[in-house]
């Protein structure tokens, strides 16, 4: 975490005040700031060190750039205003994230349906060629390492990985999409933080959404499949609900606070659904 002396230091460096803490986390601070015109923004500052924060900050700071590029209409998100290597400052946009908890309850239907308007408005997006990542900290690539050493995973699991890989498209996901990185105004929605943002496999958004939201959104669970299908990017949200699932479990267990007996369920839960349905899509490919 950012010592509050160099955090100070840094806002009197800048005449800077702070208005608001919108997040406080082990890797850095998410400010609302105001300056000496009484300009309002957004200030993250990164804390020194971590080197997967390093890179977060990296990856966010290509998509803002690449962001000035044209984007698909009824995707709203900030503007990027000034970089260096550990802070960004964006354009403060009003509004209130739509959750706090990872695990969210009961959102209104109608907010959901906005946040996947969004969302989908997002994946529509075409970059110029090389100007966002992909597989972006490699979330992808890399994510069963863990769980499998931990043994979340078994064989039968990854025997699946490939048969649904050969399958899989890309697009651009937002990789993180959180009920706090979805920001609510009266009329709409804008998307926030880009730490994992690129080219991914297609579905990526609706399976971490199934996995995290529908819990306490019962009904979301067979839209998202629905909409995976309809898209025809159910290999990516198979196989992105298997790699992700089995993820949660490794999180919960070496760096998020030990889960209780209530979000062990979800967790186990999760995963089995998961096992299912790339089960069923791996069925349906042969």
């Amino acid at each position: 975490m950012i010592a509050p002396a160099e955090l100070h230091a840094l806002l009197t460096a800048r005449g800077l005040t702070v208005v608001r803490v919108l997040r406080d986390t082990s890797n850095g601070r998410t400010l609302a700031v105001q300056d000496s015109d009484g300009l309002i923004t957004v200030l993250k500052v990164r804390s020194g060190g971590d080197p997967q924060a390093a890179a977060r900050h990296a990856i966010e700071l290509v998509v803002y750039r690449a962001l000035h590029t044209v984007i698909p209409t009824g995707w709203h998100v900030p503007t990027l205003l000034a970089s260096d290597e550990t802070t960004l400052t964006v354009q403060y946009l009003p509004g209130a994230p739509l959750g706090e908890d990872r695990y969210p309850g009961p959102i209104s239907d109608h907010r959901i349906e906005q946040a996947l308007g969004a969302l989908t408005s997002m994946h529509q997006w075409q970059p110029p060629s090389n100007s966002v990542p992909t597989w972006p900290c490699t979330r992808v690539y890399g994510l069963h390492a863990g769980p499998n050493r931990a043994g979340v995973l078994t064989e039968t699991d990854v025997a699946l990985f490939r048969p649904l890989w050969l399958r899989v498209w890309a697009r651009i996901e937002h990789g993180d999409p959180l009920p706090g990185n979805l920001l609510c105004a009266d009329s709409s929605i804008a998307v926030i933080d880009f730490e994992h943002t690129g080219w991914q496999p297609a579905g990526t958004d609706w399976a971490l959404m199934d996995l995290l939201w529908s819990p306490g959104n019962p009904w979301l669970r067979p839209h998202l499949a629905g909409l995976a299908l309809a898209e025809g990017c159910a290999p990516g949200y198979a196989l992105s609900l298997l790699l992700y699932a089995a993820h949660e479990i490794h999180l919960h267990d070496t760096v998020f606070p030990p889960a209780d007996e209530q979000r062990r369920t979800v967790l186990a839960s999760n995963l089995a659904y998961a096992r299912g349905m790339a089960t069923v899509a791996v069925g349906e490919l042969s």
